[in-house]
């Protein structure tokens, strides 16, 4: 699995993010840094972390969605997950979980986020639990949470990166492009 974090001036959260991949028990993890030439310390503190065998760059990027795509390409994983820089995974154990709910036939493993709140450290008891993908859930205002949508490389190259002429919610287009539009088989791990 191919772990992609872009970031940018995100130095108060770094370092959670990148060390919640390293406390993970499943030990075939790339971990992909790509930061945005951020202006605070961002790039400095990823470089001082140790990381899992993966990649940290700095580099200029017109858009997030940019970033993206240049890391899907950067990516040797055979399944791609970004980690957003203020996210972390919520235990040590769940890439292995995520892991073993592929097969042969699903292509796409999501989840359920819990809100954390990084001022006063802790979870706010907000979730999002969005429940089992059904072939029309999003012409119902149904959606998988995006910091959770885990998905084989192959999709990526078979039906497209991140579409960067859209300025509000790529995520959810690719979403709705990969499970609506090519009805590619989806897991839902719910955790």
């Amino acid at each position: 699995i191919s772990i992609i974090t872009v970031c940018k001036n995100a130095e108060k959260t770094i370092a959670k993010t990148i060390n919640s991949v390293n406390d993970q028990t499943y030990n075939n993890i790339e971990h992909i840094v790509i930061d945005g030439k951020s202006k605070d310390s961002t790039y400095n503190i990823a470089k001082k972390i140790k990381i899992l065998p993966g990649l940290i760059k700095s580099e200029t990027d017109t858009s997030a969605e940019d970033a993206m795509n240049k890391s899907i390409k950067y990516s040797t994983g055979e399944i791609i997950f970004f980690l957003n820089a203020d996210d972390i995974l919520s235990n040590k154990n769940i890439i292995d979980k995520v892991m073993k709910k592929f097969d042969k036939f699903t292509d796409i493993v999501f989840g359920n986020i819990e809100y954390f709140d990084h001022l006063k450290n802790k979870l706010t008891g907000r979730k999002f639990t969005p429940g089992e993908y059904v072939y029309g859930s999003y012409l119902n205002g149904w959606h998988a949470p995006h910091p959770t949508f885990f998905v084989k490389k192959k999709c990526y190259e078979k039906f497209g990166n991140f579409r960067e002429d859209i300025k509000v919610s790529p995520d959810f287009e690719i979403m709705f492009r990969f499970q609506e539009l090519n009805r590619l088989k989806s897991a839902y791990l719910n955790e």
